[in-house]
């Protein structure tokens, strides 16, 4: 998976962790579409993310750029 897959899957995973007022259920449920829309399974993160962590200083750099996206689907949300 490249970095950019990764920072847009996970950018995502982050908002559905934000929305308030969702129970555990709904939550899922979101997660589950953003991985089917993204054609991505949690078997991929997760290999995605141990080789990350192969690499502190790239694992730092692609988790500031899920941050800033994860910024930036919020900000375009609230200008809707």
């Amino acid at each position: 998976m490249s970095d950019s897959a990764f920072v847009a899957v996970m950018a995502e995973l982050k908002r559905v962790h934000e929305v308030a007022g969702i129970d555990s259920a709904e939550r899922e449920t979101r997660r589950a579409a953003v991985l089917e829309r993204r054609g991505v399974t949690p078997a991929q993160l997760d290999t995605a993310a141990r080789e990350l962590a192969k690499n502190p200083t790239r694992a730092q750099t692609v988790w500031q750029a899920i941050e800033r996206r994860a910024a930036d689907m919020a900000d375009s949300a609230v200008a809707k």
